[in-house]
């Protein structure tokens, strides 16, 4: 039996799907993980080379160097390093894995949208 679980690649309600299998899979995975024995920004939840890469270039070369920063800074600082601006839902991920690295819980990054959004909102005010 799948867990029911709030998954943005679920197609239609009522329906299991290999969608809903793998986020209950990557959910699985992501409690698994100990932010204590990581070293890698590749091992952190939601990040692979590409936002890897991208942590690098705002000089964040380390997880623990996420401890204390603000998404959306780091957001900002990215956007103004390559001089354009990035898709937004990069901040979700900064969120997940800034979340995550101040023993939060280990979270898709798409858990964290309508908090940015709301948060980007309120900033626009």
């Amino acid at each position: 039996m799948i867990s029911k679980i709030r998954c943005p690649l679920s197609p239609l309600s009522g329906f299991v799907s290999l969608a809903d299998e793998l986020c209950v899979n990557l959910t699985e995975i992501m409690k698994k993980m100990d932010r204590e024995t990581i070293t890698k920004l590749e091992s952190l939840p939601n990040v692979g080379k590409a936002i890897a890469a991208k942590l690098r270039l705002i000089d964040i070369d380390h997880p623990k160097k996420l401890i204390g920063k603000d998404p959306i800074e780091l957001y900002d600082q990215l956007c103004k390093l390559t001089k354009k601006r990035h898709d937004p839902c990069i901040i979700d991920t900064f969120m997940s894995v800034v979340h995550f690295m101040e023993n939060g819980e280990a979270l898709p990054w798409w858990t964290f949208t309508d908090e940015r959004k709301g948060l980007l909102k309120e900033n626009s005010q």
